[in-house]
């Protein structure tokens, strides 16, 4: 989706300066594609009740459902989610020649990123 976007805005920088580095931002977007659903259990406590309300609310909703009855199903989303952050933290600290997924530029990669660990480091 974000692809389309991009080239539909004709912001084509987005997607990569190079066929090699198109093909990195697609991999990129389908790693955070991979996310989601472990994320939800996380920070969308009893079923997405608190979703619509204030972050700060959130915040103490998330943490009362990880420390208390939900902290089994959190611990499991936790877990499942661990590799897959630890892979990303291994690449920027690998230095991968700038702040964004592909060095210097921004691409709809980071922007997949961003949008996809929003909410689990602003309910932290």
């Amino acid at each position: 989706e974000a692809e389309r976007l991009a080239t539909a805005a004709g912001r084509h920088e987005l997607l990569g300066a190079s066929e090699a580095e198109r093909g990195l931002v697609r991999e990129w977007c389908t790693f955070f594609a991979e996310l989601p659903a472990p994320l939800r259990r996380l920070t969308s406590p009893n079923r997405g009740l608190f979703d619509q309300q204030p972050l700060a609310m959130r915040r103490v909703a998330v943490r009362k459902h990880c420390g208390g009855a939900g902290a089994q199903e959190a611990a499991e989303a936790l877990e499942e989610i661990m590799p897959t952050l630890l892979a990303l933290e291994r690449h920027f600290a690998g230095g991968s020649g700038g702040p964004f997924l592909l060095g210097a530029a921004c691409t709809v990669a980071d922007l997949a990123g961003l949008c996809t660990l929003a909410d689990a480091f602003r309910l932290a």
